[in-house]
């Protein structure tokens, strides 16, 4: 889960942590001074993906930090070897969020603002590849099988409509 350290409004901080489902201490996972947000947890059970704004200016006199201005990067944390990686890129440089993992945990599926859409985006745990899905739609993900995903998408032109297609390998 994701949590933030006040209640202030103005407090844009969070972090990620985890609790084991037979209770005990919540262990943070994260120490980002930015926001931390989004986590999900691969089927396989082996990462845990999320979202951060990189934040690295110093904290107000309140312990707060100043709003971050940029692109989230999209964040994999390895339950086993407790490490994170950043899988941002300078080739898709662009904020996700949405974070859905396909059913086999080998690519994350996420909308992301290009322009005035709301596109899809795949990205492929093993290669660090991105591949773009759709162009001008404003995209939600619906529920993903096995082998496909479940899709509304719509544009300035078209209204919603619901679309089932193959995931990307």
């Amino acid at each position: 889960f994701a949590a933030q350290p006040t209640t202030m409004v103005r407090d844009n901080r969070s972090d990620i942590f985890i609790v084991s489902p037979s209770g005990g201490a919540a262990e943070q996972i994260t120490t980002n001074p930015g926001p931390d947000t989004g986590p999900v947890w691969s089927p396989d059970g082996a990462t845990i993906a999320y979202t951060a704004g990189p934040n690295s200016t110093a904290p107000l006199p309140d312990g707060t930090q100043p709003s971050y201005v940029g692109n989230e990067h999209l964040m994999l944390y390895n339950v086993a070897s407790r490490k994170t990686r950043d899988a941002a890129s300078r080739a898709v440089d662009l904020s996700p969020s949405g974070l859905h993992w396909s059913a086999d945990s080998a690519s994350l599926l996420f909308r992301t603002g290009v322009k005035t859409s709301r596109d899809l985006f795949a990205y492929d745990t093993a290669s660090g590849a991105y591949t773009r899905l759709t162009h001008g739609k404003i995209t939600s993900i619906g529920s993903i099988a096995h082998d496909s995903v479940a899709l509304v998408m719509e544009s300035s032109s078209e209204p919603g409509e619901i679309y089932v297609a193959p995931l990307v390998r």
